[in-house]
């Protein structure tokens, strides 16, 4: 093999307070082909980055790229091949550290299997599709299967297989963190900034996509209705947050958190999706130096679903109450009770009768 490059960049002299800099590279190749080299592809290629403080408070790290490749002896009609990768890292904190933010973003590129999928008989009842032969020649199509509607239908099942060739992927990571906690000796004062004091919080929020839509808005917010399903491969969010009272307290100490994941994964045999949601209340009470009572209540929703799998769907609503007792008459006994009571039901179909109390 063979190829020439060439690079030109700007840099800044002084990099005590900020590191910054462009550069632009083009590069051609030659690969041998009969006994010769002859031209292969010629890639361009941007490089930025940015390292800096702002105000003494925030720091900023951003690093993006951007190539675009021409395969010259392509085949297709599509002989580029653009790439677009980027990293963002914030951090901030304000008013003497009582907020703090951190927020990660990255976009890249990656090479998936292209999925192919076909439609294989199943016993009656079982499948998810039917068959209908639109123009009559006796082949089945894969544009003449249709969701069934009807249980005596239900006789065809969809299924991905992988192929020996990829197409481009496109990741989506965005990862967010915030953190409360007012100064300690706010809990000297009084009136409003008392309360606060025995306030703290702690949140995160995470999405991790992996998409086949070049769009460039898509790309880069990977969220809402405008991605199709086909275009994705795999969709993770999770978010959670809490709030505590009392924190460092031995007394009284309560939260209440919430917390939403979602999973959304294409697997060999179509969609897989996963969501789970909990709200949780936590109040704990020193009663004496010797005697403790712990509450919990959880109000839960868990729910899958599969295009293949269907008869394991389920969406389950649970309730749980939890009331614990502790006496510690010495450092060397301890006598804890708990008690334990969920309620849980399946309403993922509405005539749907399971559910279960739990003691």
């Amino acid at each position: 093999m063979n190829f020439s490059e060439h690079t030109f960049y700007i840099k800044n002299g002084n990099p005590l307070k900020a590191q910054y800099g462009l550069d632009y590279q083009i590069r051609e190749d030659r690969l041998p082909f009969n006994g010769e080299l002859v031209d292969n592809n010629i890639s361009e290629t941007w490089n930025a980055f940015l390292k800096t403080r702002i105000d003494e408070t925030q720091d900023i790290n951003l690093i993006f790229t951007y190539r675009n490749l021409e395969n010259l002896n392509a085949l297709s009609d599509d002989t580029n091949d653009e790439t677009l990768m980027g990293r963002i890292d914030w951090t901030g904190n304000f008013l003497n550290n009582v907020l703090r933010s951190e927020l990660t973003y990255a976009l890249g590129n990656s090479r998936e299997l292209r999925r192919e999928y076909v439609f294989i008989p199943v016993p009656l009842g079982e499948g998810t599709y039917t068959w209908r032969d639109d123009n009559g020649d006796g082949i089945q199509d894969l544009n003449e299967f249709y969701i069934a509607i009807n249980a005596d239908e239900k006789n065809y099942a969809k299924i991905f297989v992988p192929s020996d060739t990829y197409e481009e992927a496109f990741n989506t990571n965005i990862s967010y963190r915030f953190n409360f906690r007012p100064p300690s000796d706010w809990s000297n004062s009084g009136g409003m900034k008392k309360f606060i004091s025995q306030l703290s919080n702690t949140t995160a929020w995470t999405l991790d996509s992996k998409i086949t839509d070049d769009d460039l808005g898509k790309r880069m917010w990977p969220i809402g209705k405008d991605v199709n399903d086909e275009d994705i491969l795999s969709m993770r969010k999770i978010f959670r947050s809490t709030m505590f009272y009392n924190r460092a307290r031995a007394a009284f100490v309560a939260d209440i958190g919430v917390a939403n994941a979602e999973n959304k994964v294409l697997l060999l045999n179509g969609f897989q999706n996963n969501n789970k949601r909990d709200f949780k209340v936590h109040a704990r009470w020193n009663l004496k130096r010797k005697v403790n009572f712990d509450l919990i209540f959880i109000d839960s929703r868990k729910g899958s679903s599969s295009d293949f799998l269907t008869s394991r769907n389920f969406l389950i609503y649970s309730s749980t109450y939890q009331p614990s007792f502790s006496w510690q008459p010495t450092s060397f006994f301890r006598f804890t009770g708990t008690y334990s009571l969920k309620d849980k039901a399946n309403n993922y179909e509405t005539i749907s009768s399971e559910t279960a109390r739990i003691n």
